[in-house]
């Protein structure tokens, strides 16, 4: 299996390592510099400099063989358009995309992307159960 990541963030780098150590094959493509040249030091050659909505950068990380997409920078727009352009353009199976604004949602769902992570969503249910574990209660 081969997973293209947009974004090598902390969501995006977290993501690769985790798809790595279970012995998948994976790409990760972002346009910040630092963010690549620091996830380079760790991770080596899979990790390029580009543009997730650039169809040269996006061929130049093998998008046309990936199996699976995954949105994952910071800005929901290029999450979005970069989610449409591998699905519809290069016939990517399987999409994902993180969400920060939970009414966004549906449209990504709407124009197709398979998996929408809502973090805000995420993050909410992950303190309530915390929470709900630590005082016994549910609230």
């Amino acid at each position: 299996m081969f997973v293209v990541i947009a974004g090598a963030g902390k969501v995006g780098s977290n993501l690769a390592t985790w798809i790595l150590d279970a012995g998948y094959e994976v790409a990760v493509i972002d346009i910040d510099s630092t963010k690549v040249r620091t996830l380079g030091n760790r991770l080596g050659d899979v990790v390029l400099l580009g543009d997730t909505i650039s169809s040269n950068d996006l061929e130049r990380c093998g998008i046309s063989r990936a199996d699976i997409f995954i949105a994952a920078t910071d800005v929901e727009d290029v999450n979005l358009i970069s989610s449409q352009v591998v699905k519809y353009r290069y016939e990517v199976p399987k999409t994902a995309a993180v969400v920060f604004n939970s009414e966004s949602a549906e449209l990504f769902e709407l124009l197709g992307v398979d998996v929408v992570l809502k973090v805000t969503d995420m993050i909410v249910q992950g303190l309530q159960e915390r929470l709900s574990e630590s005082f016994a209660v549910d609230l």
